[in-house]
């Protein structure tokens, strides 16, 4: 049952970010990076699953910032960091390591 709570969560958080206006993220900058980075950290080495839709949400948030900025290369390591956060909510005890991820995020999304 709580499986399927979650995902059903999962869903509804997909397409409640579609609905997120591209101008309320217009000012992403260094700093919401750097806060993905702690989200998902929390998310992905100490399995909080609450930390895991914090950084989907964000995630989701400068991935349309990226698309807005037609930076594709930034705008798809954020679709992959998504996936990330999806798989640890619903396995997690799964082992997800995304360091290289996030150093090619970080390389690709600075022009943003």
């Amino acid at each position: 049952m709580l499986v399927k709570l979650r995902a059903v969560f999962f869903i509804y958080l997909s397409v409640a970010c579609q609905l997120i206006p591209s101008t309320s993220i217009a000012n992403a900058s260094e700093l919401h990076f750097l806060e993905l980075e702690k989200l998902a950290y929390e998310c992905l080495t100490r399995s909080k699953i609450d930390f895991c839709e914090r950084a989907l949400v964000l995630s989701e948030g400068l991935q349309r910032f990226s698309e807005h900025k037609k930076n594709y290369a930034c705008q798809s390591r954020l679709l992959g960091l998504g996936a990330f956060f999806i798989m640890k909510g619903f396995d997690p005890e799964g082992d997800y390591k995304a360091s290289q991820e996030f150093d090619q995020m970080f390389a690709l999304c600075k022009e943003n």
